[in-house]
């Protein structure tokens, strides 16, 4: 940034622009931050394989992850990630559920570790691109 000399008059104006400018920008790197994380997010959820060899052989459970934008309110957004299709049964799958006959169906902790993973990926990409503006 070039140096630019101002009156002391015009330090208010002057430091109240250039804040509003890095707000416009950080708010423009973690909109895009946000979004390639939720991308990457549903790569490894997709990228996640059968969990029992007689379940899903089709690969729908897999395949049917999806993400979209919510707004949250003015200011702020996030992304959702969910399963379209096979929103029960991600959650049968992380957790386990009794079954009809007695006993418990194991657990397979598969979005806990992408979550994981995200969060600390997006704080990472965010300070990687505000540090490259």
């Amino acid at each position: 940034m070039a140096r630019k000399k101002i009156q002391p008059v015009d330090l208010t104006q002057t430091v109240s622009q250039l804040l509003e400018d890095y707000g416009v920008e950080a708010s423009e790197a973690l909109e895009e931050a946000m979004m390639d994380t939720a991308e990457d997010a549903v790569h490894q959820l997709r990228a996640v394989g059968r969990f029992a060899p007689t379940g899903h052989p089709t690969g729908a459970y897999s395949a049917s992850w999806t993400m979209e934008p919510m707004r949250v309110s003015r200011y702020s957004s996030m992304w959702v990630i969910y399963n379209e299709n096979h929103y029960r049964l991600a959650h049968l799958l992380e957790f386990g559920h009794a079954k009809q006959n007695g006993g418990r169906a194991p657990a397979y902790p598969h979005i806990a570790k992408v979550n994981t993973a995200v969060n600390v990926s997006l704080v990472q990409e965010f300070m990687r691109r505000i540090e490259s503006k």
